[in-house]
């Protein structure tokens, strides 16, 4: 689970996982390396979390900036969101 925070206050725990490899894709997802981490937070800084969990949900539906691949396979893959207070 890969944790999230923006500056108006809101935490975001989020997780993709692979169900055939157990692999945890999320960061990979949301091109983490090019976020700013804070160690005491344990998140990475972004413009507005609300605005991943938009776009995760985006791609499983197929629908807004993933409009027309179609909705994926989710017996592949484990999606988990908690946003937190």
């Amino acid at each position: 689970m890969t944790k999230f925070y923006d500056r108006d206050g809101g935490r975001l725990e989020l997780s993709m996982i692979d169900k055939k490899t157990g692999i945890s894709w999320e960061e990979d997802f949301f091109d983490c390396g090019s976020l700013t981490y804070n160690e005491e937070e344990e998140a990475y800084m972004v413009e507005d979390v609300l605005y991943l969990i938009d776009y995760a949900e985006d791609y499983i539906t197929g629908t807004g900036d993933f409009w027309g691949n179609g909705p994926i396979d989710t017996t592949d893959l484990t999606y988990t969101c908690n946003l937190l207070a």
